[in-house]
């Protein structure tokens, strides 16, 4: 839909000349990535209308920056400098941060240059997030990116977003726009959170960030802020009507009057005051002077709602709204039971003075609007909270009441919204405070809804208790709480009383370290782990017995952390010290055997992570019996730690090269998670989907891979139940399953089922490596390893080398900062990708490729060698292929005779690789051939052959293994020509 191009007022020297852009709003959109979290509306053009009906002449209207009844002002240097970012050539893609206080003018400095690009053949869109602005997500328009060329996309309110929700639409608009420029322009209050959030989640995005603008005063001269002034005027006398008289221009000196909002209230109260005859508000007195003007458009009886009624609607809207539909707005104004007003009468006058739309005519569902500009809303919820006490007790109540009932109807999105306008209100109006501060100490849930403002607003004025409270309360991990529960976790350690109590001084440096470590900070964890340790352990010396079961806590995260910093082997020291303290405290008294147990299961980690896997299994054995035992005696409380139990000392079994063996006990977890799933699904799905999943990995290592496929899809299932109650918690766990259900699948021979799964793994894990590139960028890598065997299985070469080829690149960036956990990952990456450079003609690029492998895993086998050097076999049987392509016939010889070597060591252990070695001597026979060396590739084949009858009771002709492509390569015609020569010469052999 497309309104006709208009042409607006101009200010002489505007940037705009021509068609207007409302990123506050759109009428003629079409929509783009509709079912997301967030909407893409690409803008039209609309004329700019200078009538406002006389029913809607109030000073929210005429100053609300999307209605534009004052022109836009020039703002040349900072127009200069969105004109540079916009086109510079050098990135393809850019992301910019324009960010000022409310009322500086962000909203109407993005209209102009939305409409100065699209005068220069931009496509412009705006974004706008679910969570934010419910009222403004359309339902209508094909999901589409419009026509070509370059794009701008202006996000308001980027403060407000949920991060991933922030990072997944810029990843998707640059990816679904890469043929073309892409400029993503956010508006934001203040720099510190949006940015310090945002940046370390799109530094692994292929796209520039560019240094924020901050927007400045609009005019600074006072010459200027008269002009201004004066202009401002004019147009609020002609929106409203009236005479077009000279208002005379006030003592603009004062540096609050650099802002845009300041100005144009300013200039509205002189026009309201002189036309009325009244003294002019002086500048602090202007939000109460045109919050009563604004009053006089409410209704006083009028269909039976009183001005109370209205006002009350008004504060209601402004903390709430907008309200998704009107259901939702009716259940709100009942539960505040302010009056007998009926909620639908007040409904109906709201929405006619404070329509959801800018145009006359739109058509939505959503209900009460709140008071606009922001900052006069928030100046009006300021005052009705200190002229009516009602209003505190009953908001109070609201929140208390929704917060605290999971089935009441007023959505998440509102609570949230709410808390970020108190806040916002709490920053200027100190009688905003005490609200804001009781809800979130009495609300043990509101914390799960506050956001980064709020948080950033209780670090600035709350006291130091409650914000204590809070950081206790807080989720566990939520990405958009990143930064700055890290913030308020530091504040709340630094103003900590020298006589606070010593244990919750222990517990605060405790989740100063979590939050630090999730923010990204390892060397701050670090330090904040050490001092815990340091300090419980103080406390243990004087009172053991009331404080060494902490110090073992303490320990233990210390060496967690130690982990994470990539000092594995000093993490094995406090491990090892937590499990003799709670040895200790076990011999002492029964109470401290389920401590020992997590502790020895925490050493287990531990050792594994230093690649001591043998090492592991003891502690890991020794924590399933006591557990085992403590189930026995309480099956109640000890069955949940023994499925954890079971499932770990699986998992290293597995990670020592134990694979059969590991899977019975994995086994046994997934049959004991399911029993608990019948009692309690909310607390044991979770945990059953994750069993599932390890079970059918465990599974295929065993060379069970039609079994493997099973529990895989169970988890698959269970946690897509998982993520659409809980979209952040599982999305990565739900990828995960989905590549090892495409993996299976793939492996197993179902190759066209397999590329589903793999594929949207693919897509999950980018978006969560978004927000968390440091957990996730690993598993990214790994799925997009599982895609390439996929796409290779499938005949699609080059995808598979695509695929696989960016695995390599994450694995490579990994290990240049932290080798050790990725090194596996990395030969193995590399092993799939000689192979399919090779199968698309890049032999000597797949030889390079090959020959780095084996390198890795050669030194692999030194720390892990019975998980490695089966993975070493195929590696140099890989390798003797690419030295045969390569025309190094000897060299391959000496490769593959190494590989055979090798296999024959592992079948004399384990039968079931007596198939690879069957395949390394097929392999053998081939290169031996073709060097000419025909009796001792005869003597090879003859015993490959001898090998398969005994595993399969079949022995195919050597001709039907050839031409089958049996070892995957594709040899050259001349060498099959040779090699069925030496077959013919022996026919008997099979």
């Amino acid at each position: 839909m497309e309104l006709s191009r208009g042409h607006r007022n101009s200010v002489a020297g505007s940037w705009i000349n021509g068609p207007n852009i409302q990123i506050g709003a759109a009428e003629n959109v079409t929509l783009a990535l509709d079912g997301e979290p967030y909407q893409v509306q690409w803008l039209e053009p609309v004329p700019r209308s200078s009538w406002v009906p006389k029913h809607r002449r109030t000073p929210s209207y005429l100053l609300d920056p999307r209605r534009e009844v004052v022109p836009y002002w020039p703002r040349p240097d900072i127009e200069r400098a969105l004109t540079g970012w916009r086109d510079a050539v050098d990135a393809p893609a850019s992301v910019l941060l324009l960010h000022g206080p409310g009322g500086q003018g962000k909203t109407r400095l993005a209209n102009a240059f939305a409409g100065n690009s699209h005068e220069r053949c931009w496509r412009v869109a705006r974004a706008v997030s679910k969570a934010v602005s419910p009222a403004d997500v359309l339902d209508h328009g094909p999901p589409t990116s419009g026509v070509g060329g370059p794009a701008l996309v202006v996000v308001d309110y980027a403060e407000r977003w949920p991060l991933d929700a922030l990072v997944s639409m810029i990843r998707s608009v640059t990816t679904r726009n890469r043929e073309h420029l892409v400029r993503i322009l956010l508006l934001a209050r203040t720099r510190a959170h949006v940015w310090t959030s945002l940046r370390p989640e799109l530094d692994r995005l292929p796209l520039e960030l560019a240094e924020p603008l901050e927007v400045a005063d609009l005019v600074s001269g006072l010459a200027d802020r008269a002009a201004a002034f004066t202009v401002a005027a004019q147009e609020f006398q002609a929106a409203m009507e009236l005479s077009s008289t000279g208002v005379p221009v006030p003592d603009l000196d004062a540096p609050e009057f650099g802002s845009v909002l300041n100005l144009h209230m300013s200039a509205l109260a002189a026009v309201c005051a002189d036309h009325d005859q009244v003294r002019r508000p002086e500048l602090t007195e202007l939000s109460g002077f045109l919050l009563n003007h604004e009053a006089r458009y409410w209704p006083n009886g009028t269909a039976g709602v009183t001005r109370d009624d209205a006002a009350s609607s008004v504060f209601l809207a402004t903390l709430f709204g907008p309200l998704p539909d009107a259901e939702l707005a009716r259940t709100l104004l009942a539960s505040a039971a302010f009056s007998d007003t009926s909620p639908r009468a007040l409904i109906s006058w709201h929405d006619t003075l404070y329509p959801d739309r800018l145009s006359h005519d739109a058509t939505t569902e959503a209900a009460l609007v709140p008071l606009r500009p922001d900052r006069l809303g928030e100046d009006f919820v300021a005052r009705r909270l200190a002229d009516h006490p009602r209003a505190a007790e009953t908001l109070e109540r609201l929140l208390l009441r929704w917060s605290d009932d999971p089935d009441d109807p007023v959505t998440t999105d509102a609570l949230r919204r709410c808390l970020i306008v108190l806040a916002a209100a709490a920053d200027r109006h100190e009688v905003v405070r005490p609200v804001l501060w009781a809800v979130l100490e009495q609300s043990q849930s509101l914390a799960t809804q506050v956001s980064g403002p709020v948080l950033l607003t209780l670090i600035a004025a709350a006291p130091v208790a409650l914000c204590g409270t809070v950081l206790l309360r807080l989720p566990e991990y939520r990405t958009d709480l990143l930064q700055t529960a890290a913030a308020l976790a530091k504040h709340v350690v630094r103003h900590l009383r020298a006589d606070a109590d010593p244990n919750l001084r222990v517990e605060l440096l405790t989740q100063q370290t979590r939050r630090l470590r999730y923010a990204g900070d390892r060397k701050g964890a670090l330090a904040s782990a050490f001092q815990a340790a340091q300090e419980s352990g103080e406390l243990a010396k004087r009172d053991p017995a009331t404080y060494l079961p902490a110090y073992g806590s303490s320990l233990t995260n210390f060496g967690n952390q130690l982990s994470d910093a990539g000092e594995r082997q000093a993490a094995i020291t406090p491990a090892r010290e937590a499990v003799t303290i709670f040895r200790y405290l076990a011999e002492a008294g029964p109470d401290h055997q389920d401590s020992l147990a997590a502790s020895l299961n925490n050493l287990s980690a531990q050792l594994a992570e230093a690649g001591d896997k043998q090492g592991a299994l003891g502690p890991a054995r020794e924590a399933l019996a006591i557990r085992r035992e403590l189930a026995e005696a309480d099956p109640l409380a000890f069955r949940p730690p023994l499925a954890a139990t079971l499932q770990n000392f699986g998992v290293r079994l597995g990670e020592a090269g134990h694979t059969r063996d590991a899977v019975e006990p994995v086994g046994e977890a997934v049959a004991l998670l399911g029993e608990l799933v019948e009692t309690n699904a909310a607390e044991f799905a979770p945990k059953l989907a994750l069993a599932l999943n390890n079970y059918g990995n465990l599974l295929a290592a065993a060379g069970r891979l039609a079994t493997a496929v099973g529990p895989t899809r169970e988890a698959v299932v269970l946690y897509r139940k998982l993520v659409e109650s809980d979209p952040l918690a599982h999305r990565a766990e739900l990828a995960r399953s989905l590549s090892n259900l495409g993996l299976w699948l793939a492996r197993n021979g179902d190759v066209t089922a397999s590329f589903a799964p793999a594929e949207e793994a693919v897509a999950l894990y980018r978006e969560v490596a978004a927000v968390d590139p440091g957990a996730f960028l690993p598993e990214l890598a790994r799925c997009l390893a599982v895609l390439g065997t996929a796409f290779s299985r499938a005949g699609r070469g080059q995808a598979a080398l695509d695929a696989v080829g960016e695995a390599v690149v994450l694995y490579r960036e990994l290990a240049a900062a932290d080798p050790a956990p990725v090194r596996a990952a990395l030969a193995a990456s590399l092993d799939d990708l000689s192979q399919y450079q090779a199968d698309q003609g890049a032999a000597h690029a797949a030889l390079t490729t090959a020959e780095e492998a084996v390198c890795l895993y050669r030194e692999l086998i030194e720390t892990e060698p019975l998980v490695h050097r089966p993975r070493l076999g195929r590696a140099l049987d890989r390798l003797s292929r690419r030295l045969h392509m390569t025309a190094n016939g000897p060299a391959a010889v000496t490769v593959a005779q190494e590989a055979v070597a090798l296999q024959r060591e592992l079948a004399e252990t384990d039968p079931d690789c007596r198939q690879s070695l069957a395949e390394d001597l097929l392999n053998l026979f081939v290169l031996l051939t073709c060097i000419g060396d025909e009796e001792a590739g005869h003597a090879a084949l003859a015993e490959a052959g001898a090998i398969t009858s005994e595993i399969t009771g079949d022995r195919p002709t050597f001709h039907v293994a050839i031409e089958q492509g049996l070892w995957g390569i594709a040899w050259t015609q001349s060498d099959k020509d040779r090699l069925k020569g030496a077959y013919a010469e022996k026919p008997d052999q099979t």
